[in-house]
């Protein structure tokens, strides 16, 4: 899964500029009889760049990142970063969990950026203009890694019961 979501903004010769994109995936698992799905994990990296002008008063630049997972429409986790300027892994898990059979894996992203700018007058050339700042966000590298374990059967069940009743008898048996 290699979504690439990026978001960036320059607000240069205007008062504000701004950016938003998302994404929202699903993804249909089915596990075989016999097995079923303990936990699912994803992880990624959040990117950003701020940049706000300067001048007598600073401008602003912001980011906001967010990614959430759903797993059988309950199992819920999600990681967010906001302001960030440079590289941040996130790593988002539904488990415990104990689906069997077929279910939906639903994944949502987003980016949102913003840059305001500062008002500039040059006193020498009589010139006004916005000063830009600069963001800019991104989500990518994304990696879903599936835990599956088997479901023991009755059969199973029946066995280890008599195995443990068996083991105590012995036992009980020797301290006599």
């Amino acid at each position: 899964m290699e979504p690439n979501l990026i978001a960036s903004t320059d607000s240069s010769y205007q008062q504000y500029s701004y950016d938003y994109k998302s994404f929202d995936a699903y993804y249909g698992l089915a596990v075989k009889a016999g097995y079923r799905i303990t936990s699912i994990t994803v992880n990624g990296n959040f990117a950003g760049e701020l940049y706000p002008a300067q001048w007598t008063m600073p401008g602003d630049a912001n980011n906001a990142m967010n990614f959430s997972v759903n797993a059988g429409g309950g199992y819920f986790d999600n990681a967010s970063a906001t302001d960030l300027h440079g590289l941040q892994e996130f790593k988002v898990t539904t488990g415990p969990m104990a689906l069997e059979g077929e279910t939906v894996v639903a994944l949502h992203g987003s980016v949102d950026v913003g840059a305001e700018s500062v008002f500039y007058y040059d006193e020498i050339s009589g010139e006004q203009y916005w000063l830009g700042s600069q963001a800019a966000g991104n989500l990518n590298w994304l990696r879903m890694t599936v835990n599956v374990s088997p479901v023991p059967e009755p059969g199973t069940w029946a066995m280890l019961t008599v195995g443990l009743a068996g083991l105590a008898a012995a036992r009980r048996y020797r301290r006599r």
